[in-house]
C-alpha cells in the first residue's frame, strides 16, 4: 500500500515538472511571438517613417551644417520670417508691392552694401524685424578656378540694428548681397546607445544602425544622405543642403 502510493506521488510529481517546463516554453514562445509582432507593428514603421522625414525636412532648411557619421549640428531658416505676410511699406523699394496679397518676409533680406561691420540694407520693415543678439546668415559670393560663382552662408550676430541698417559682431566679406533670418536654437542630431536624439530629446529608440552620409554633385550642390535600421527594417532617404548650393555663372 505504501509503495502504491509513493508511485503515486512520484508520478504526480513528474507531471508537475512537465507541465512545468511546457508551461515555462510555452510563455517564453509567446513573449517571443509578442516581441516581434510588437517590433513589425504598423505603428512602429509608420513613427519610423515620420521620423525620416522630420529629418529630411531639417536638413533641407539648414544652414551651416556640421556633419559626421552619426551626428550633425545646424541651425534653421526661420521660415516665419522668411515667408512670412511682411509689411508693404519699404523705404528703397526694388519692386511693386501693390498687391495685398502678395506674400513677403517679415525682415529686409537684400544688401545694398556693407561698410566696415555694418550691412545697409535694401529696404526695412516696420514689425518683426531683427534685434540685437540674433544670429543670421549672411549670402556672400565666392568665385571658384571653374569661374563660377557660389553663394555661401555665413554666420554672423546682430550687435545693433535699426531700420535700414545691421551692425555685426565682425566685419563681413565686401561680396554678401543678402541674408537670410535663422532660428536661435541650434539644433543637434544625435545617435547615442541605438537610440536617436534630436536636441536631447528621443526621436527614435531600438535603432540597430544610423548614418549620415554627405555627397557633392556634379553641379557642386551638396547631398545629405540619411540610412537606419530600426526592428529587422531599414529605411533611407535624403535631403539636398543649402550650403554652397546656388551656383551662379558669370556673365
Amino acid at each position: 500500500m505504501r509503495e502504491s502510493r509513493a508511485s503515486v506521488s512520484i508520478e504526480l510529481l513528474c507531471s508537475i515538472v512537465i507541465f512545468g517546463v511546457v508551461g515555462i516554453a510555452c510563455v517564453s514562445a509567446s513573449l517571443q511571438f509578442s516581441k516581434h509582432f510588437f517590433s513589425l507593428s504598423p505603428t512602429r514603421t509608420l513613427d519610423s517613417h515620420i521620423a525620416l522625414l522630420k529629418i529630411q525636412n531639417l536638413l533641407s532648411d539648414s544652414i551651416n551644417l556640421t556633419l559626421s557619421p552619426t551626428s550633425v549640428t545646424f541651425h534653421l531658416i526661420d521660415r516665419q520670417k522668411l515667408f512670412g505676410f511682411g509689411d508693404k511699406n519699404f523705404t528703397n523699394p526694388r519692386f511693386s508691392a501693390q498687391d495685398s496679397e502678395l506674400l513677403l518676409p517679415k525682415v529686409p533680406l537684400e544688401i545694398l552694401f556693407t561698410q566696415g561691420k555694418t550691412l545697409h540694407l535694401a529696404s526695412h520693415l516696420q514689425a518683426q524685424s531683427f534685434v540685437a543678439g540674433e544670429s543670421l546668415a549672411l549670402l556672400c559670393l565666392q568665385q571658384n578656378a571653374q569661374g563660377q560663382v557660389l553663394a555661401q552662408a555665413n554666420l554672423a550676430k546682430i550687435t545693433n540694428a535699426s531700420q535700414d541698417k545691421l551692425t555685426l559682431d565682425s566685419t563681413p566679406p565686401q561680396a554678401c548681397k543678402a541674408l537670410l533670418p535663422l532660428e536661435q536654437e541650434t539644433m543637434h542630431l544625435q545617435y547615442v546607445d541605438n537610440k536617436l536624439f534630436f536636441n536631447n530629446e528621443l526621436l527614435l529608440d531600438s535603432v540597430q544602425s544610423f548614418e549620415l552620409k554627405q555627397v557633392f554633385l556634379q553641379d557642386l550642390s551638396e547631398f545629405v544622405v540619411i540610412s537606419f535600421c530600426r526592428d529587422s527594417l531599414c529605411f533611407e532617404g535624403g535631403a539636398f543642403v543649402n550650403t554652397n548650393a546656388l551656383v551662379v555663372e558669370i556673365p
